[in-house]
């Protein structure tokens, strides 16, 4: 199988942006690094260290999430058989794992929560606010309302 001139050079780029930011890194200025790696101006130098340093660290996602994935896979085939047996601790394990590899896949659907205020007295507190402590009735009708619309 042959290389291609265009592969080489490519792999000839990349070595040399990881020198760059090797060499930045070590403090060297870009100007340095121009000169060192044959960059023609502090300009390429710097472009070259941010292009190694966004491959750096941005590591693809998705090839982590599968990662991830393949490792809850494992540990779930180690407790399967005994979670169906019956194995109070073994279920827990497995719950465990099936609530992490949901939160990983974003199958959970989003946590619903009750309004805990009370109306009756966040309405008296607007209206002693406004200072207009005859209104409390009328606020509290339109908080109600508003909650029942929101539902």
């Amino acid at each position: 199988m042959g290389n291609s001139k265009s592969g080489n050079n490519a792999l000839a780029a990349l070595e040399r942006e990881r020198q760059a930011l090797q060499l930045r890194k070590g403090g060297a200025t870009f100007e340095a690094i121009a000169a060192h790696l044959g960059y023609h101006n502090h300009s390429g130098a710097y472009k070259a260290v941010r292009r190694a340093m966004r491959r750096t660290l941005q590591e693809p996602a998705n090839e982590l999430r599968r990662l991830e994935l393949a490792r809850l896979d494992d540990l779930l085939r180690g407790v399967w058989v005994a979670a169906c047996q019956g194995n109070v601790a073994a279920v827990d394990r497995v719950l465990k794992i099936m609530a992490r590899r949901a939160a990983l896949l974003g199958l959970d659907a989003p946590q619903a929560f009750k309004d805990a205020t009370d109306p009756r007295r966040e309405a008296a507190a607007i209206a002693a606010e406004i200072g207009r402590p005859e209104l409390v009735e009328q606020i509290h009708r339109d908080l109600l309302l508003r909650q029942v619309a929101r539902q």
